[in-house]
């Protein structure tokens, strides 16, 4: 078992969950959810920015072990439930006949899309 460089402190010193690795983990989750070949590469990333906050004693282990769990489920409980929908949208949104730049912002003031002859 690996000691902490530094002794945790007292109890009501909270600083769970550690940021860097609660954006860096959901951030790799995503990631490998959307891109699952490059996750060797993203998923050890995040966990390599997590070990030095906890190694050089910025955070402490269980914080970082917090942010972890915390950040991949957050992640994997948003995606997973919206993949299916968003997988179904992106045909029509590639093949659909209004540009994009109406997309985006909606229709006009007047309420219609204003399509040019391209």
């Amino acid at each position: 078992m690996a000691a902490s460089p530094v002794p945790c402190p007292p109890t009501g010193h909270w600083s769970v969950p550690g940021n860097h690795t609660a954006t860096a983990d959901p951030t790799a989750v995503a990631l490998a959810f959307a891109r699952p070949r490059p996750a060797w590469c993203t998923v050890p990333s995040a966990l390599l920015m997590a070990f030095p906050r906890a190694f050089v004693g910025v955070r402490l282990p269980h914080d970082v072990a917090v942010a972890l769990l915390a950040g991949g489920s957050v992640a994997a409980s948003v995606i997973v439930p919206l993949s299916r929908p968003a997988r179904s949208l992106t045909p029509t949104a590639r093949n659909g006949r209004v540009p994009l730049a109406v997309r985006i912002p909606g229709p006009g003031a007047d309420g219609r899309a204003r399509i040019e002859p391209g």
